[in-house]
C-alpha cells in the first residue's frame, strides 16, 4: 500500500510537471505568433507624418538657401527643397522630427537649420531628388523611403 501511494504521488508530480511545461511552451508559441509581425496599425504608426497631396502642403514653407552651407552634402540636400518642394512635402522623415519638432513632412526639415544637422534628412532629400530625376512619382518615392531605400545614399568625401 505504501508503494502504491508513492507511485501515485510520483505520477501526480510528473503529470503536473508535464502540464506546467506544456503551458510554458504553448504561451511561448502564442507570444511568437502574435508578436513576430507588427500589425498593420503598428506599421502605420511607425511611419512618420507626411502630406499625402500637394494641396495639403499649401502654403509651402520657405526653405533656407543652399548657398548658406559650406558642407557640400548639406548644400546639396537643401537644393531639392528649392527645386522640388512639392515632392519633399509628400515624404516622411525618418528622424521622427514630426514627434520632436512638429514637422509635417520632410520639407519642414529644410525650413530651418535642422536639415543641416541631421544625416537622415540629408540622405532622404538627396534620395528624393535622385528618384525624381529618374521619373518616379511622389507616391513611388514615398514607398521607397518607407522601405528604407534612402539608406543607400553615400556622402561625398
Amino acid at each position: 500500500m505504501k508503494r502504491t501511494k508513492q507511485l501515485a504521488r510520483a505520477a501526480n508530480w510528473k503529470f503536473l510537471l508535464f502540464i506546467a511545461i506544456l503551458i510554458v511552451v504553448l504561451n511561448g508559441i502564442g507570444f511568437f505568433i502574435v508578436f513576430r509581425h507588427p500589425t498593420a496599425r503598428a506599421q502605420a504608426d511607425s511611419i512618420p507624418h507626411y502630406l499625402a497631396t500637394i494641396g495639403m502642403a499649401r502654403p509651402l514653407p520657405q526653405t533656407l538657401d543652399p548657398a548658406k552651407f559650406s558642407n557640400r552634402d548639406v548644400a546639396a540636400a537643401y537644393q531639392p527643397a528649392k527645386e522640388i518642394p512639392e515632392i519633399l512635402a509628400q515624404q516622411p522623415c525618418y528622424c521622427h522630427c514630426d514627434r520632436s519638432r512638429g514637422h509635417r513632412s520632410l520639407l519642414d526639415c529644410f525650413s530651418s537649420q535642422h536639415g543641416s544637422d541631421c544625416d537622415i534628412c540629408v540622405k532622404e532629400a538627396l534620395f528624393a531628388l535622385q528618384e525624381h530625376r529618374k521619373g518616379r512619382s511622389p507616391e513611388q518615392i514615398r514607398t521607397e523611403i518607407i522601405h528604407g531605400d534612402w539608406k543607400t545614399i553615400q556622402f561625398q568625401d
